[in-house]
């Protein structure tokens, strides 16, 4: 578990594909008006104010090609077919100015978009632009080198089309890069939870023999008082009816977690809420001051809970350790109230991460909010600066 800063600048908070967006727009847009500026010998008439509106509506557009894709392919393209028939000058159209560029952005966008027919349908669109674009020059345009060169017009038709099919295939390959690093991340999950289920399925175990302990326990002291007293009888048999009932409750909670069967070959005993002092202790060690403290009146939590309370610990305690620099300061707090327990793992920041630039499998967290959230609790974990794992609980009403 690393640290992270505690503040971002304001320019940090930008979204990189807005940030893109933008200093394209503030490189291309400035050129474009001086390219309509210049290239009007008269004065100005509607053609040059709505070529410079339409490009500005184009760079605005390109900053959702992101995040409403369909949306800006929509309106790019119909800017852009406004473009390819609006004249410039006798020698060429609006549509040749370098803001262009900026539907090169949504078709990228369109292209590594997930839906496969959004990205061809911007190849298409963009194809199709490539085409009109030439087509406007031979209908709107007078003179210059696209008026009545059909190679010229060929060459051109071939250029602009280059330059969306490499745009689009680059965004298709982004595409395939980040489905991957999405198959890896959903496997990473997988394989964490897995593993939870693995040691829930033992905790599983030591429910069910701890149960039958007692259980067994009981029937026997039962039978041998059952000679001499029937009451004593009567009240050993209602404790064997609460531990059974007891038992079938926990195992439910716990089955509501595991998908398939688990490995149960560890046999050790499962931890409980007074295994907690020991688990502090263990952690403890020079530079690190970890203190236990509970307040309020302990209730009663269900096994799943108990056990996920000590796992919680455990990983907390366990990432302070393996990532924080001593001098640390830790306090693991417990806050009963007649509903619920709070659970609270703080720790001060240390000196800084061990290794800054290592955040981690993250599996343990993982791991911590299944088992956490399986039990009916919620988990809250703030990372900024020093991290703090907070945990509730519902507690059980007290056995009459």
């Amino acid at each position: 578990m690393t640290h992270m800063g505690a503040a971002t600048s304001g320019l940090g908070r930008v979204r990189p594909d807005v940030l893109g967006s933008l200093a394209l727009g503030v490189f291309l847009l400035p050129v474009t008006v001086a390219a309509v500026v210049q290239a009007s010998d008269e004065p100005w008439v509607w053609t040059e104010p709505a070529t410079i509106a339409l490009f500005a509506g184009l760079h605005a557009t390109s900053l959702l090609w992101s995040r409403r894709t369909r949306s800006a392919l929509v309106a790019g393209s119909a800017i852009m077919l406004a473009l390819a028939f609006l004249p410039l000058d006798a020698t060429t159209t609006a549509a040749m100015l370098p803001s262009s560029l900026a539907y090169l952005l949504i078709v990228f966008g369109a292209a590594r978009d997930p839906d496969a027919a959004l990205g061809r349908a911007g190849l298409a669109l963009g194809v199709a632009g490539a085409l009109l674009i030439v087509a406007g020059h031979r209908v709107v345009v007078s003179a210059g080198p696209l008026h009545d060169d059909l190679l010229v017009d060929g060459l051109a038709f071939a250029g602009l089309t280059a330059a969306v099919v490499a745009v689009w295939a680059v965004g298709r390959l982004m595409r395939a890069r980040d489905e991957r690093a999405s198959e890896r991340a959903a496997e990473h999950v997988r394989d964490a939870i897995a593993a939870e289920r693995r040691s829930i399925s033992r905790d599983l175990h030591d429910i069910v023999a701890h149960s039958m302990t007692v259980m067994v326990a009981q029937a026997e002291a039962g039978i041998v008082a059952g000679r001499h007293d029937p009451a004593a009888s009567t009240q050993a048999l209602t404790r064997i009816a609460d531990a059974g009932r007891e038992s079938m409750r926990d195992m439910r909670a716990l089955l509501n977690v595991l998908g398939e069967g688990g490995d149960a070959a560890a046999l050790t005993p499962s931890p409980a809420i007074d295994d907690l002092t020991a688990l502090v202790d263990g952690a403890a060690g020079p530079g690190r001051a970890i203190s236990l403290i509970e307040t309020g009146h302990r209730g009663r939590l269900a096994r799943d809970a108990e056990l996920a309370v000590h796992r919680a610990v455990q990983e907390a305690l366990t990432n302070v350790v393996r990532h924080v620099r001593p001098p640390v300061r830790v306090q693991v707090a417990l806050r009963w109230s007649p509903a619920d327990l709070t659970l609270e793992i703080a720790d001060d920041g240390g000196s800084g991460p061990l290794e800054p630039n290592r955040t981690g499998s993250g599996r343990g967290l993982i791991g911590m909010r299944e088992r956490v959230t399986r039990a009916g609790g919620t988990l809250e974990i703030d990372r900024s600066p020093a991290w703090t794992v907070r945990a509730r609980f519902p507690t059980m009403p007290v056995a009459g």
